[in-house]
């Protein structure tokens, strides 16, 4: 058979069984893990008081990286797209065990296109994972894994094809242009799903947006919020950074209160849990002593700094007197007056952070950027 006639070949080429039976499989755990992921975000983003099972740790986290910048990609949780891809996957393998037509001629070459894909998104997402969150997720470190062995799939369904990948695709491409319809029609199926899974996701799922606004607007323009929080907490975290765009603000005045959900000042904590969030605001407080809690604050939570050894070294970086520092530490009288703060929080029942109140009332809106844009003074 000459060059011309191979790169024009007719004949399709069956999904063989056993790999194409191994990447409808992995398509299910992809989307299961996904869905799981797509809720945790959607919570995380509806009910401040939400942790999901798989936040262990600060650095081992599915809600601190749902809630970092890379959180979402053009309005849609990532893990949305990901449940997206997967069911793309998925039906492709399907259609493929079912027998292929005359397009796709080979259902193997879009599996392996698709692990090569996965496989190299991986590699990117970890990357970002690790050195610009800060934090791993154990469902997405599944994944991972899930997009290597569909990888590992589809090239074996390939070699089972009895051709080589680039070949296959030239066939491919050539049959798309003998039955250009068919091509239409399976290139509109993933994005017939993507609009699917887009519409379905907005509906009863849009983040809780606050009333303070509108408080504000019956108190004369003016609102003091007092914000109970955690150095350790992904929420706080993702409120903190709103409170920074706005502490210039006129009309609103935000109160730092400490709550670490920390046993070792925290009486409603019975377990290891933020290990180190006690020390984290006692050293934002002995700051607060000398006017810089702003820049311990944020030193904190942008380097997630843990032990005395890195916030001494940010109080130092803070412009801070060390010595005067290291003595407020000690001071049992600092000390007492941070655990009438978290007592007062535990009188008023506080169980997750951020908690906020205005005056006697407890503050039931969200802390994204929507439910504060009318304190923009800049606006």
């Amino acid at each position: 058979m000459s060059s011309k006639s191979q790169a024009s070949d007719p004949h399709s080429k069956p999904l063989a069984l056993k790999p194409g039976g191994a990447a409808l499989v992995l398509s299910f755990f992809g989307v299961a893990m996904s869905a799981y992921l797509t809720y945790v975000h959607l919570r995380l983003h509806q009910d401040i008081g939400y942790q999901s099972g798989c936040s262990i740790s600060a650095k081992v986290s599915c809600d601190a990286v749902a809630l970092s910048d890379y959180g979402t990609l053009l309005g849609l949780p990532v893990a949305l797209w990901g449940l997206w891809f997967y069911l793309v996957v998925g039906t492709i393998a399907a259609l493929g065990l079912q027998g292929s037509g005359r397009f796709p001629r080979s259902t193997s070459v879009w599996l392996s296109l698709a692990g090569i894909f996965a496989a190299g998104l991986s590699v990117v997402l970890g990357a970002i994972s690790a050195f610009a969150i800060g934090a791993v997720c154990p469902v997405c470190l599944g994944l991972y894994a899930v997009n290597f062995l569909l990888l590992g799939a589809g090239l074996w369904a390939q070699k089972a094809s009895g051709e080589g990948l680039g070949t296959a695709l030239s066939h491919e491409l050539a049959a798309m242009k003998r039955v250009p319809g068919l091509a239409v029609v399976f290139a509109g199926l993933p994005l017939l799903i993507l609009a699917g899974v887009a519409y379905a996701y907005p509906k009863g799922f849009t983040p809780v947006k606050g009333d303070l606004c509108a408080i504000a607007q019956s108190t004369g323009g003016k609102v003091t919020l007092e914000v109970y929080s955690d150095f350790q907490c992904p929420h706080c975290k993702m409120a903190d950074k709103v409170f920074r765009s706005l502490r210039s603000s006129k009309s609103l005045t935000i109160v730092h209160h400490q709550y670490p959900l920390d046993q070792e000042c925290n009486p409603l904590i019975d377990r290891p849990f933020h290990l180190g969030a006690c020390l984290q605001a006692l050293s934002a407080v002995c700051a607060g002593k000398q006017g810089r809690y702003d820049q311990m604050s944020d030193a904190i939570f942008d380097g997630d700094l843990r032990g005395l050894p890195a916030l001494r070294e940010a109080a130092q970086q803070s412009g801070l007197d060390l010595n005067a520092f290291d003595e407020c530490l000690r001071s049992p009288s600092v000390r007492e007056g941070m655990l009438a703060e978290i007592k007062k929080g535990v009188e008023r029942q506080i169980t997750g952070t951020p908690t906020a109140y205005i005056g006697d009332r407890r503050y039931e809106g969200g802390f994204e950027w929507p439910a504060f844009s009318c304190f923009d003074d800049g606006k």
